[in-house]
């Protein structure tokens, strides 16, 4: 059973880091083909952020999940990608729980403003926890399998 674990776990992390990296590259992609004007929209509508603080996020928030998401995509900086990927999920997932629980019906934005717009609903915060638990098991597993960490660390003589 052991060894049929130590088999799968890296295969297993490779999904996951798929998975992770992809949505949160897509997400970052949707954001900023949509324009930071628009996204902005989105983020005052959660009014949780005064309105310079908004602003700052709208513009940093969708090439940090690009960057992130490519870094899982690679295997490169796979734990450092990962953290930051759970730093924003869990940001966004908290103003999502908040903004649910006031009753507020706006839009997600999690892909942009382009996104079919349909009001806030718990499941976002079901997907977002299955991502963190994905990335959670791509952080403590490593980049070992077709990372170029891996390949990277080789060529260092590590």
């Amino acid at each position: 059973m052991a060894t049929i674990m130590a088999t799968a776990a890296p295969v297993l992390a490779l999904g996951a880091r798929a998975l992770s990296g992809g949505v949160l590259l897509a997400a970052g992609g949707a954001k900023a083909r949509g324009g930071t004007s628009r996204f902005l929209q989105n983020v005052l509508a959660y009014d949780l952020l005064p309105p310079a603080a908004a602003r700052g996020l709208a513009r940093a928030l969708p090439p940090v999940e690009m960057g992130l998401g490519a870094c899982l995509l690679l295997g490169l900086g796979t734990r450092p990608a990962a953290v930051g990927g759970l730093m924003v999920l869990g940001g966004v997932s908290g103003a999502v729980a908040t903004a649910l629980w006031r009753g507020l019906t706006i839009p997600c934005g999690c892909f942009g403003p382009r996104e079919r717009v349909a009001p806030l609903r718990w499941a976002i915060l079901g997907r977002n926890l299955a991502l963190m638990l994905a990335l959670g098991g791509v952080y403590a597993e490593g980049g070992r399998v077709l990372a170029l960490d891996r390949v990277l660390a080789g060529a260092g003589g590590a």
